[in-house]
């Protein structure tokens, strides 16, 4: 039985922006296997990125793979949310801060525990075999537009892989 891969494009957060020199473009798929989502976002730039842009990218990246590495069963998605933040305020980009570093994904490219907009859901606890965005929340301003890198993470009793 062969399988089909399709990406699909998200449309939940459309917006036309004017791109130019220096701008931080964001391209976010979802794609689809078998019924199954992923979530891949990458952050790119228009010619080479300022000081602040790219200041603020190095303490994303390095707060991402802080987030997969400290992902484990039992761990609250709060503390793990408090690490990336302590990550963002040590590299001095903490005003670009947005809550909501992990979300669900599986039958849907976002489902719960969804940590961004859901309050209660911040103190949900990491289970085995647990499917996760890791990177949701961008940092974001007008200093540096918006940055964000998302990849997909299963969740095991030894630790989180990443499938993207």
């Amino acid at each position: 039985m062969r399988s089909h891969l399709r990406s699909r494009m998200k449309i939940a957060h459309p917006r036309s922006v004017q791109i130019s020199r220096n701008s931080a473009v964001m391209i976010d798929v979802m794609p689809s296997y078998e019924g199954y989502y992923a979530d891949l976002v990458h952050t790119v730039f228009v010619g080479t990125p300022n000081y602040e842009q790219e200041r603020a990218l190095q303490a994303f990246l390095e707060a991402k793979n802080i987030g997969v590495e400290k992902l484990k069963v039992g761990l609250k998605l709060k503390d793990l949310e408090s690490e990336v933040y302590q990550t963002y305020k040590l590299r001095g980009v903490e005003k670009y801060y947005v809550y909501g570093f992990n979300h669900g994904i599986g039958l849907r490219f976002e489902e719960d525990p969804i940590t961004t907009i859901v309050v209660q859901e911040r103190g949900a606890e990491v289970v085995s075999i647990m499917v996760l965005n890791a990177g949701h929340s961008p940092l974001s301003g007008k200093e540096i537009g918006t940055i964000k890198m998302e990849d997909t993470v299963l969740v095991t009793e030894k630790g989180a892989e990443r499938l993207t």
